[in-house]
């Protein structure tokens, strides 16, 4: 292989990486925010059922009523203590937080080589401490049974995409 093409190969592995890592971090502050938003739907959910008003309503309903309303309450509880929204959403939060950590040391990796300020070797060497780090990082999720999101990670990409494109463009 060239010198002329290791450098491109460098070059773009260190932009695209930098790429997935600001992509990433916006992708689990979404995660975080939609997880904080069910958390909250929740707990204000059982927090109103539990009111005096809530239950004198609940009393006046027909039988059918008052065991769906009953069922329905269960499953919200049942629900909120198994999923734990609140403790993934503080991991979504602290992924996202340490892949914008990330992404910025990307960045200054990919500019630094762009400036010729080191040789490929210690980039790629760099590059890969830095891979191993964010995959760290991303492991963390699936520890805790987060799923996936293919829109949200799309709309994550693009928002990146677009973030990336305006600050390269000024740089």
């Amino acid at each position: 292989m060239g010198c002329k093409t290791m450098e491109t190969v460098v070059y773009n592995e260190l932009w695209q990486s930098y790429w997935d890592a600001e992509s990433l971090a916006r992708y689990y502050e979404a995660v975080y925010k939609k997880l904080q938003r069910w958390n909250l739907v929740g707990t204000f959910i059982l927090g109103v059922s539990g009111t005096g008003a809530a239950i004198t309503l609940i009393a006046g309903l027909p039988k059918e009523f008052q065991a769906v309303i009953g069922g329905l309450l269960a499953i919200v509880s049942v629900g909120m203590f198994v999923s734990a929204l609140s403790t993934k959403a503080a991991v979504a939060h602290s992924i996202s937080v340490q892949c914008s950590g990330l992404a910025l040391e990307f960045k200054t990796l990919f500019y630094e080589y762009r400036s010729n300020d080191f040789e490929s070797d210690y980039a790629m060497k760099e590059w890969s401490k830095l891979v191993e780090r964010l995959m760290n990082v991303t492991s963390k999720a699936g520890a805790i049974g987060l799923t996936t999101d293919d829109k949200l990670i799309t709309k994550s990409y693009e928002t990146a995409s677009k973030v990336i494109r305006l600050s390269h463009a000024t740089t």
